[in-house]
């Protein structure tokens, strides 16, 4: 209901000031024809035709605006009630995650090592591969050649 008022005050405020620009152009055309000397029935026509014209411009402009101002007024109020969900949404999740969390006690590991579990077969891969006693070729070479370079780069 007071949406409804407040549109109809705008709509009257949007024709009275359509009528004031109408009437103060009528006046300018009116002083311009009285100063020229035009005849009455040019002088009507003229005055006339000027207050429609720039009564119709400035009509046009003003509804325009009061158009664009309201869209944009609907528009905010949606995107409100948009975040308003949205935050509410938020908060419901948060309220959740909050409630699944559990408390570590305070020394002991937040994520054991999998050899603890008892499902745990025993040592991963690379736990296996580190307590060999051989190295490879390769590495063998490379530690040979490093070797040699660093003899080699020491001064005497």
């Amino acid at each position: 209901m007071q949406d409804v008022q407040i549109e109809r005050r705008r709509a009257n405020t949007l024709y009275f000031e359509t009528l004031l620009v109408m009437a103060a152009t009528g006046m300018l055309a009116l002083v311009f024809c009285l100063g020229t000397g035009v005849s009455f029935g040019l002088g009507l026509i003229v005055v006339g035709a000027s207050a429609l014209l720039v009564g119709g411009i400035v009509y046009s402009l003003l509804e325009m605006h009061r158009l664009a101002t309201r869209n944009r007024e609907l528009e905010l109020a949606a995107k409100s009630a948009e975040i308003e969900a949205c935050e509410a949404q938020l908060a419901a999740q948060r309220a959740e995650a909050e409630s699944r969390i559990v408390e570590v006690p305070v020394g002991s590991e937040p994520y054991r090592h999998h050899e603890h579990h008892l499902e745990s077969p025993g040592l991963d891969q690379g736990q296996l591969t580190t307590g060999l006693a051989g190295t490879t070729p390769f590495f063998e070479r490379k530690d040979a050649m490093t070797r040699t370079n660093a003899k080699e780069d020491v001064p005497n």
